[in-house]
């Protein structure tokens, strides 16, 4: 019983100690930015982390006010993460925003405007 304990107590403490993916291993770093008229979480991105792909740690980091990422108000305060160094993370982050990035295609569906064969509609016959 007690070795199962220890190895929870182990556990937990690994996991509070490792920081949440985008944050820094200090805490808040404490580096924010204003957004200014035009510009997009890639934008801003771009400016602030040096990669375009990188604008999902900051809506990460800051779903507490932004709800839509392609929303984003003039004069907003945004909480810049601190990204890891970790080269398979910022893969991770990179891939993250080709997805969320993807347009949404519907499947094709049938002419609504056209009538069916056979219909007194249709222009076939």
């Amino acid at each position: 019983m007690s070795r199962t304990l220890f190895a929870f107590v182990t556990v937990l403490a690994m996991e509070l100690a490792v920081p949440a993916p985008g944050a820094s291993a200090d805490g808040d770093a404490g580096r924010s930015y204003v957004v200014k008229r035009g510009q997009t979480l890639s934008v801003i991105a771009q400016d602030v982390l040096g990669d375009p792909d990188f604008w999902p740690a900051i809506y990460w980091a800051n779903r507490d006010q932004i709800k839509d990422p392609k929303i984003l108000h003039v004069g907003q305060e945004l909480a810049i993460p601190e990204l890891s160094r970790d080269r398979r993370e910022r893969q991770r982050i990179r891939r993250e925003a080709a997805v969320l990035s993807a347009p949404i295609h519907k499947p094709p569906g049938p002419d609504v405007a056209a009538a069916p064969p056979g219909s007194p509609r249709s222009s076939t016959e």
